[in-house]
């Protein structure tokens, strides 16, 4: 995995989060391995247990001496993965519920819509064979490889796939008292363009599963 600092951080240690999305390979040596291609975002995983490999993957690289003892893989929180598609200080103050879509017109590859050819790996021309939603008009996919032809606004942020591929999940309850975790960055089933903004938020008990949702981790580096 290639990790990428985060911007607007400020803290007493060193913050940074995966360039891409946890992939197939990188679960595998932590669950069964599924039949998908070992590059492409791993999915079907619960929050519990993308919390799980994050605890699993801290241990593992303490105990080889990869980071230190006060090192630790997570989650982000959905202000980091704010952080990390450049519109933090362009959101409100409030919860994640309060926060859903503050930021209009903003998605990974700029600020046009519909999004260029292979842009996003969203419901393009190739999903919707297997879809009962309509396509975006005109509009041919990314390959779901994770990483792959980073566009040039997701370049320059240091992150790729940010909207679309996989909803990826973040730390936080999208409502306080609930146990709805927030998803960010819309998937591969997702046309229209509200739900692929950088800024739009929704949610799933922490007990989901779905071909479309996976994560992305954080790693929080102390001496």
């Amino acid at each position: 995995m290639v990790f990428q600092q985060l911007p607007q951080h400020k803290g007493t240690c060193s913050l940074a989060m995966c360039v891409h999305e946890t992939r197939e390979r990188d679960l595998a040596v932590f669950r069964h391995p599924s039949s998908r291609p070992p590059d492409h975002a791993a999915t079907q995983v619960t929050w519990h247990e993308a919390r799980d490999f994050c605890e699993w993957l801290t241990l593992k690289e303490r105990s080889a001496g990869l980071i230190s003892q006060r090192s630790r893989y997570r989650l982000p929180t959905d202000s980091e993965w704010s952080m990390a598609a450049g519109i933090l200080h362009l959101e409100h103050s409030g919860t994640p519920e309060d926060k859903d879509g503050c930021v209009p017109g903003r998605w990974a590859w700029g600020t046009s819509w519909p999004p260029s050819a292979n842009a996003a790996n969203c419901l393009g021309s190739e999903g919707s064979e297997i879809m009962d939603s309509a396509p975006i008009p005109a509009f041919r996919d990314r390959d779901a490889t994770v990483g792959h032809a980073l566009h040039y606004y997701e370049a320059r942020l240091g992150f790729c796939s940010l909207t679309g591929n996989v909803w990826e999940w973040c730390e936080d309850e999208f409502r306080p008292g609930t146990d709805w975790r927030v998803l960010r960055g819309g998937s591969w089933k997702n046309n229209r363009p509200e739900s692929l903004l950088l800024s739009h938020r929704t949610h799933d008990p922490s007990t989901y599963k779905s071909d479309s949702v996976g994560f992305r981790v954080v790693l929080e580096r102390a001496p």
